[in-house]
């Protein structure tokens, strides 16, 4: 069976041009400036994407990202005065983008309604606001006390179990090649 996501030109003519001109390249070599003027290429980007997902494929440079160090204060002198950052494809990034669009509509009712990250107008500033509404509420009691548990999820990616995410994808209703796409997305990075 064919994709049922299979991406118009519209769509990869606007992502294209959400790209910011003024980030690195990411270790294909293409500048976010270069992709700036190709959109006005986008037929050749719309097929390679389209190709990508029929092909249940991810490129593996697409895979591929390069960490380079981040200076965190305006005169670096030892190594905890960096940060990695991570560049990936700015080809890549767009593809991600067009497809968060998609899954989105799919997966939005099962999220947890206290998940602050990766939603859309929604950050870190709501999830203290809510922690702090609901222990200062608490505390209008006497005698009542408040705990809190942070947990730190910086490696969370690395932790996904590629066979668990397929099982859920499918139940969720999301068409099996890009749930394929997907997986083949999370396994095998160089």
């Amino acid at each position: 069976t064919p994709p049922s996501l299979c991406l118009t030109a519209n769509q990869v003519r606007n992502q294209l041009r959400k790209t910011k001109a003024r980030k690195a390249s990411g270790p294909d070599g293409i500048s976010s400036r270069l992709l700036d003027c190709v959109y006005q290429l986008y037929q050749v980007v719309l097929y390679i994407f389209n190709l990508s997902l029929s092909l249940e494929r991810v490129p593996v440079l697409w895979k591929t990202s390069c960490v380079v160090p981040m200076p965190k204060t305006a005169h670096p002198r030892e190594p905890n005065h960096f940060r990695p950052v991570a560049l990936t494809s700015h080809l890549m990034k767009t593809r991600e983008r067009l497809i968060l669009n998609h899954l989105h509509p799919l997966v939005s009712s099962t999220l947890d309604p206290l998940q602050f990250a990766y939603q859309l107008g929604i950050g870190v500033d709501d999830a203290i606001i809510y922690l702090l509404h609901r222990s200062l509420s608490h505390l209008e009691h006497v005698g009542s006390t408040v705990r809190v548990m942070f947990f730190v999820f910086s490696s969370a990616f690395n932790t996904i179990q590629p066979s668990l995410l397929r099982g859920k994808l499918e139940g969720m209703g999301v068409d099996c090649h890009l749930t394929a796409w997907t997986i083949d997305y999370l396994t095998n990075r160089p």
